[in-house]
C-alpha cells in the first residue's frame, strides 16, 4: 500500500509541472501572435472626475449648493462632458477595426439631450406631475420630455457624427417610456441626431425600482441579435446607465444636478 501510494505521489509530482510548463509556453506563443494591442483590449480609460467649483463657504447649505451648480453649469460642465467623450472616442477608434459590427450605446437625457435650462428655470426642482408652465418650483422631468424642450449636448452630437462617419453603429437606450417615443424621436432629430441604428425605450409597464435590469438587458439583446454587435462603449450620466455589463468599457459624463437609480 505504501509503495503504491508513494509511486502515485511521485507520478503526480513528476507529471504535474510538465503540463503546466507546456501550458505556459502555449500561452506565451499565443500572446506573441495576437500582439499587445489585443492583450490590452479592455484597458479602459480611468474615469474622470467633474471639475465642480468649490463652494464659497466650508459649511454648505442648499442655496450654496445651487449656486455652486449654477457656476459649474455656466463654466466647466460642457468641457467636462467633452473630455469624457474624447476618452470614449479614442478607445472606440482604437478597437473598432478589431471587432465585427462595432457599436456604441448612449443614454439620452443629460448625455445626448440637455434639460439644464429647464432645471435652472425651476431652481433644480422636480415636482412629480408638476407643470413646467408654472415655474419656478413645479416642473416635472416627464413634463419636460413631453414639451420637447431639451437642447442638444454639442460634444455628443459631434461624437455621434464621428462614429457614424467611421461606420460604427449608434444605439440609444433611454429610461424614457415607450409612450414618449414620438416626442423623443422628434427631439433627437431636432438636436441633430439622425440615422442611428436603434432606439430602445423602457416599457410603460416596467415598474422596477432600478433601470439597470432593463438597460443591461437591452445591451444584451444588441449583442445577441440577428446581427450581433460588439458594444465597445456605453455612455451615460447615471451609474445605472452603465451597470450590468454588456459593454467593453463604460464612460460616465458628469451630472451633479439630479440622480436616478
Amino acid at each position: 500500500m505504501t509503495g503504491n501510494t508513494t509511486g502515485e505521489r511521485h507520478g503526480q509530482l513528476a507529471s504535474g509541472p510538465i503540463p503546466r510548463r507546456l501550458a505556459c509556453l502555449a500561452l506565451a506563443g499565443f500572446l506573441s501572435l495576437i500582439g499587445p494591442a489585443d492583450v490590452l483590449a479592455f484597458d479602459c480609460p480611468a474615469p474622470r472626475q467633474p471639475n465642480i467649483p468649490k463652494s464659497e463657504e466650508p459649511a454648505i447649505n442648499l442655496d450654496k449648493h445651487k449656486k455652486q451648480l449654477r457656476a459649474y453649469a455656466a463654466n466647466g460642465y460642457e468641457q467636462d462632458v467633452k473630455l469624457v467623450l474624447d476618452d470614449a472616442l479614442a478607445y472606440v477608434t482604437k478597437r473598432a477595426d478589431k471587432v465585427q459590427h462595432p457599436a456604441v450605446v448612449l443614454d439620452i437625457d443629460e448625455t445626448s439631450l440637455s434639460n439644464l435650462k429647464s432645471l435652472l428655470d425651476s431652481d433644480f426642482s422636480n415636482i412629480s406631475r408638476g407643470l413646467c408652465s408654472k415655474v419656478p418650483f413645479t416642473c416635472d422631468l416627464a413634463e419636460r420630455i413631453v414639451l420637447a424642450r431639451a437642447k442638444p449636448i454639442e460634444p455628443t452630437v459631434k461624437l455621434v457624427d464621428t462614429l457614424q462617419a467611421k461606420h460604427i453603429a449608434v444605439f440609444f437606450i433611454t429610461g424614457r417610456r415607450d409612450s414618449e417615443r414620438s416626442t423623443t424621436i422628434r427631439s433627437l432629430h431636432r438636436a441633430g441626431f439622425d440615422d442611428w441604428t436603434g432606439l430602445r425605450m423602457r416599457p410603460d409597464d416596467d415598474k422596477a425600482a432600478s433601470v439597470v435590469p432593463y438597460k443591461s438587458g437591452e445591451r444584451a439583446k444588441i449583442e445577441s441579435g440577428k446581427k450581433p454587435y460588439t458594444i465597445l462603449a456605453t455612455i451615460g450620466d447615471q451609474q445605472s446607465d452603465l451597470d450590468g455589463g454588456h459593454a467593453e468599457c463604460t464612460f460616465k459624463v458628469p451630472n451633479p444636478f439630479y440622480f436616478i437609480e
